[in-house]
């Protein structure tokens, strides 16, 4: 994602929805364009408004309505979600501006940042940097946090899931993408909220990153179907999580770096397109929430050429998301419109 420098104009104002009886106001100057969103700060500096480009989507204004009122009632609410509340980057409001349907969602705190000194300063600190011994590379060593630290993130995350698992809601959009780790602090923010689904509304229309697609998401995408949500694919997106934080690889490589669905570092593209129409962006499909637009750099939100020819990798100079790991046949073989997953 990249942003362009702010402004100062006078604010805009955003219409919350289905009862129009609160108005956001934001910048227009100074947004970041995702694949699928643009995302302003509101005039204050303290949260974004995410607007959707394109048509208007019934099934989607539907579903983000549900998640900024009852689904966060009805989950952050609970004295477990309270107490956990932290764990989640949930859309406080839903809102339209100009026939653009959208949301507004508080700005990630700044735990969730590379600090000074590193090539990453001022970039969030995504999973997807300390998923891989390539990636943790890259990663200060400060930040890179130790045994304990990483078993407290991967507790943390099971946390977060087993809590919206328990109040009916799977997240078709988990990964190491979908989420903020401070290994130094076990502290973990889930993103990507918008992908959240429950029963009654219509699922988003995108692919779980490649590499935490379950054997039927994989096959879904072999085939060109958009798959299923289910509790089963959130768990197993989990499990591969957390070997990842523990163990810097994927389970199923053969060898340490070179996994198919490695996320690289600066300066690539194209890592994690994973839903039809995507293109270099951190989150598949519409779950790239855009609001790590909060801060100035956006150093490493857009990968390509994951593990192009690390050990393993077969085919020197391949870019895209599987430069063949031994163990990834068909995991990421896209459906129609994924863009830069499997160039290889």
């Amino acid at each position: 994602m990249t942003e362009s420098p702010r402004g100062s104009p006078a604010p805009m104002l955003a219409q919350s929805t289905p009862d129009g009886k609160q108005a956001v106001e934001f910048v227009a100057a100074g947004a970041v364009a995702g694949s699928v969103k643009d995302v302003y700060f509101n005039a204050g500096g303290t949260s974004v408004v995410a607007l959707y480009r394109g048509d208007p989507d019934a099934g989607r204004r539907k579903r983000i309505e549900a998640l900024a009122g009852p689904w966060r009632r009805e989950t952050l609410g609970t004295p477990d979600g309270v107490a956990i509340r932290e764990l989640f980057s949930w859309p406080l409001l839903a809102v339209e501006y100009g026939g653009r349907e959208g949301y507004v969602t508080p700005i990630y705190p700044e735990k969730f940042r590379f600090g000074a000194g590193s090539a990453l300063e001022g970039a969030l600190k995504e999973g997807f940097w300390f998923a891989s011994a390539r990636n943790m590379r890259s990663v200060p060593r400060n930040d890179a946090g130790q045994l304990m630290g990483a078993l407290g993130v991967c507790l943390q995350l099971c946390r977060a899931v087993a809590l919206i698992h328990d109040h009916g809601l799977v997240h078709p959009g988990l990964s190491a993408l979908e989420c903020l780790v401070s290994p130094s602090t076990g502290d973990v923010c889930l993103t990507g909220l918008d992908w959240l689904f429950g029963r009654g509304h219509i699922p988003a229309a995108g692919y779980r990153a490649p590499g935490y697609r379950s054997p039927e998401e994989a096959m879904a995408a072999l085939r060109g179907d958009l798959p299923d949500p289910s509790k089963e694919s959130d768990l197993h997106a989990l499990a591969v999580m957390i070997y990842r934080f523990l163990f810097r690889r994927h389970p199923l490589s053969g060898c340490i770096g070179s996994v198919g669905g490695d996320e690289a570092g600066p300066g690539d593209v194209g890592v994690n397109a994973g839903g039809p129409g995507d293109t270099g962006e951190d989150a598949a499909g519409p779950g790239d929430v855009g609001e790590d637009a909060a801060g100035p750099s956006g150093v490493g939100v857009d990968n390509v050429g994951e593990d192009a020819g690390g050990s393993g990798d077969v085919g020197v100079g391949n870019v895209g998301e599987d430069a063949a790991g031994h163990c990834d046949a068909g995991e990421d073989a896209a459906g129609p419109g994924v863009a830069g997953e499997d160039a290889a």
